[in-house]
C-alpha cells in the first residue's frame, strides 16, 4: 500500500489502527496526512503495524490522533526487520487518553516489533531513536540520537532522518556586490562543517539628479550621477527658471504685519504693504478631554488661524453604564455562589449579589390553598422551581375519578404553541405511559383519572425560568365533600443536550365542601332614587348563590340652603328656592310682603288757642 497524498481522517477503530492498520506486507508513506483518527480501546490511533506488517515513512504528517491506551499516532507489535522506517515528515500532537502507565503519545514500539541498529549516517543527515522503554513519550521532534554503547538487541530503535538539523553559523561576505555585478555569501555548520553559499544581488545605480549655477534670472546645468560609483548619465544645459512669486501675510489675530510679494526661489521681495491684526475667528466646540464614568471632561473653542483656545467648558462625567449580571462563582447544592455586574465601559464592578444553594427542579401545585365548593369549579395551577433548562417534558396529572378536570389553561413558562394537553380524564390504566408513572407511585386504587400535558421548547434553546406551567380547572359535582389527593408524575423531562432530569414531583390535596352560606351578606344591585326604590340581593362568598332578593327604599331628597330669588316688600311677596343635591329637583317657598310699618308722628304746625295744629 502507498500513500503519496490525500488524507485519511476522521476514522475509528474499536481496538487497533484507527486511520490504517498493517497486518503483512509495507505501507510506504511519502506525503499525505492522517489525522483525527482514533483506535478507542487499545493502541495506533493513526497507523498500526501488526504480525509481519511494515511502515515506512518519508514524507507528510501523522498527527492529532488518538489512542485510549498506548501510540496515539503510531503504534508497532510486528516481528519484521525494520517495521518503522522514518526517514522524513513529521508525527507529533497526538495523544492517548486512558491508561497513563501507557504514555506513547506519539510513537509506540513492543521490543520484538522494532528493527535492529546498523551504522549510523555521517554529518548532520541521520541518527537513531533508541526506545529503552518502549512505554514512555518519543517523537522526531524532541528525539536525540542514543549512544552507540547503550545499543542492544533487547531494546526497540527507529531510524529518523532529519535534514533540519544543520547548526550553521552567521553568513561571512566573500565578495561585496557592485552597482551592477552581484557578490557572494556562505555559512558554515559548527558540526559536520557543511558549507552553503548564497548569492548577492548587484545593488543597482543610485541616480541622482542635481543642478548647479541656475537662478531666476541666469542659466545653468542639471546633470545625473550614481551617488554609489559616480558613474554619469547625462548632463544638461538649464535655462533660467524665472521669479516665482508668492504673496504672504505676516499679520496674524492680534498683531499687525504685511502682505508680501516675494520670490520663493530667490527670496527677492517685489512689493510690502503694512496689515492690521485679523482678530481670532472661532471655531466650533471640540473635546479636549473626555469624560469618563466618575470624572468630568473638556470641550474647548479655538481659533481656526492660531490656534488659541477661546472658550472653555467643562462636560459632565457620563456615569456608570451597567452590563449583565455575570455569574463569577457558580452555585451547588450545598453552597452559594456570586454573580457580579460591571459597568460596560470601565469596567468597574458596580454590583455584587449571592446566588442562593441551587435546588434541585421541583414540580407542584396550589391545590392545597383555599376550599373548593360542590356544584362549582376551582382552578388549580401547576408551578416549575429552579428550572435552570427544560427542552421538553411530559406530565402526568392523577386525582379521584368522582371529580374531574373541564379545561387546560396554557402559563407563562412555555409558548402556547409549543404545549399540546393530552385527553382530560382518561383511565391510566388504559395509556401505556400513564400507567407506568401510575405504577411507579405505588397507586392501587381503580377509580383514578388521569390528565396528561406535553410541553416542548419552541426552538433549539432550553427554555429557563420559574412560574406558572398551567391552571387545570377542576370541576366538583354538586353534593360532593371531601379530600381529593391530586399526584404529579414527570417523565421524559431533559434538556437540549438530552440530558435526563429528575424534578421533585410534590402531592397536594383538594378539599371540597358543600356550602352553607353562612357568610352570605347583602349586596345593592339597583341602586335607590330619591323618589323609587332600589334592589338588593343576599349573596353567598364562598360559592356565589343568590340566597335572597330585597328592596332599598328610596332614599329621599337631599335638598341644600334657601337661596333668595326675590325679596319681599311692603306690598309685593317675595321668593326663595332650594335644589335637591342628587337629583337636582328644585322646590319654590314665597315669602309675603311685609305690610306698612309706620314711623313716629311729627308735627308739621303747633296748635294755638283758635287754630288747630297738623302732624303726620
Amino acid at each position: 500500500m502507498n500513500i503519496s497524498g490525500g488524507e485519511i481522517t476522521t476514522n475509528g477503530a474499536h481496538n487497533c489502527g484507527g486511520g490504517i492498520f498493517v497486518d503483512a506486507g509495507v505501507c510506504t508513506i511519502t506525503n499525505g496526512t492522517i489525522s483525527n483518527n482514533f483506535a478507542a480501546a487499545n493502541s495506533g490511533g493513526g497507523a498500526f503495524a501488526n504480525n509481519t506488517g511494515a511502515i515506512v515513512m518519508s514524507g507528510g504528517s501523522i498527527t492529532n490522533n488518538s489512542a485510549g491506551e498506548m501510540g496515539g499516532g503510531v503504534a508497532v507489535t510486528s516481528s519484521a526487520a525494520h517495521a518503522l522506517n522514518v526517514t522524513g515528515g513529521m508525527i507529533y500532537g497526538n495523544t492517548c487518553s486512558t491508561r497513563a502507565d501507557h504514555s506513547g503519545f506519539d510513537i509506540f514500539t513492543a521490543p520484538s516489533g522494532c528493527i535492529a541498529p546498523t551504522a549510523l549516517g555521517s554529518g548532520c543527515e541521520q541518527y537513531v531513536l533508541y526506545l529503552d522503554n518502549p512505554n514512555s513519550r518519543y517523537s522526531s521532534s524532541n528525539a536525540t540520537p542514543a549512544p552507540s554503547s547503550t545499543l542492544s538487541t533487547n531494546s526497540g530503535y527507529i531510524y529518523v532522518t532529519n535534514g533540519a538539523s544543520h547548526s550553521y553559523g552567521a553568513w561571512e561576505i566573500i565578495e561585496d556586490p557592485s552597482c551592477e555585478e552581484p557578490g557572494l555569501r556562505q555559512k558554515e555548520c559548527t558540526i559536520c562543517g557543511n558549507i552553503v553559499e548564497e548569492e548577492i544581488p548587484a545593488t543597482g545605480h543610485e541616480w541622482v539628479t542635481e543642478r548647479e549655477g541656475v537662478t531666476c534670472t541666469t542659466a545653468g546645468y542639471e546633470y545625473t550621477y550614481c551617488a554609489i560609483c559616480g558613474e554619469e548619465l547625462s548632463n544638461v544645459e538649464i535655462p533660467a527658471t524665472g521669479h516665482n512669486w508668492v504673496t504672504v501675510r505676516t499679520n496674524t489675530c492680534t498683531a499687525s504685519g504685511y502682505e508680501i510679494v516675494y520670490c520663493s526661489n530667490c527670496s527677492t521681495e517685489q512689493s510690502r504693504i503694512p496689515l492690521a491684526a485679523a482678530g481670532h475667528t472661532a471655531g466650533d466646540w471640540e473635546t479636549a478631554t473626555s469624560p469618563t464614568c466618575t470624572t468630568a471632561g473638556t470641550r474647548v473653542k479655538k481659533c481656526t488661524v492660531w490656534g488659541t483656545t477661546l472658550q472653555s467648558e467643562s462636560l459632565p462625567a457620563t456615569g456608570h453604564t451597567p452590563g449583565d449580571w455575570v455569574v463569577t462563582v457558580p452555585a451547588t447544592t450545598s453552597s452559594t455562589g456570586t454573580k457580579v455586574r460591571r459597568c460596560t465601559v470601565c469596567n468597574t464592578v458596580l454590583e455584587t449579589s449571592v446566588i442562593p444553594v441551587f435546588h434541585p427542579l421541583d414540580i407542584y401545585t396550589d391545590a392545597d390553598e383555599g376550599t373548593a365548593i360542590a356544584g362549582t369549579t376551582k382552578n388549580v395551577n401547576v408551578y416549575i422551581d429552579h428550572n435552570t433548562g427544560i427542552w421538553g417534558m411530559r406530565i402526568f396529572v392523577y386525582y379521584p375519578a368522582e371529580i374531574s378536570i373541564t379545561s387546560v389553561t396554557n402559563g407563562e413558562i412555555f409558548d402556547t404553541d409549543a404545549v399540546e394537553i393530552g385527553d382530560l380524564n382518561i383511565n391510566p390504566y388504559n395509556n401505556i405511559y400513564a400507567v407506568a408513572a401510575f405504577t411507579e407511585m405505588g397507586i392501587t386504587d381503580t377509580g383514578i383519572a388521569a390528565t396528561c400535558l406535553y410541553f416542548e421548547s419552541s426552538d433549539l434553546d432550553d427554555v429557563v425560568g420559574d412560574g406558572l406551567l398551567a391552571t387545570l380547572t377542576f370541576s366538583i359535582p354538586a353534593g360532593t365533600s371531601g379530600d381529593f389527593d391530586i399526584k404529579i408524575a414527570c417523565d421524559e423531562v431533559f434538556n437540549s443536550d438530552l440530558e435526563d432530569l429528575t424534578p421533585d414531583c410534590a402531592d397536594s390535596t383538594l378539599t371540597a365542601i358543600v356550602c352553607t352560606h353562612t357568610s352570605a351578606a347583602w349586596h345593592v344591585t339597583t341602586e335607590p332614587t330619591c323618589t323609587e326604590a332600589g334592589e338588593k340581593e343576599l349573596v353567598c362568598p364562598v360559592c356565589g348563590e343568590i340566597v335572597d332578593t330585597g328592596v332599598v327604599p328610596a332614599a329621599g331628597h337631599s335638598y341644600g340652603a334657601w337661596e333668595t330669588i326675590s325679596e319681599a316688600s311692603c306690598t309685593e311677596d317675595g321668593e326663595e328656592i332650594r335644589v335637591c343635591s342628587v337629583c337636582g329637583d328644585e322646590e319654590v317657598h314665597i315669602t309675603p310682603a311685609t305690610g306698612h310699618e309706620p314711623d313716629d308722628w311729627e308735627d308739621v304746625s303747633e296748635a294755638s288757642c283758635t287754630e288747630d295744629g297738623e302732624r303726620i
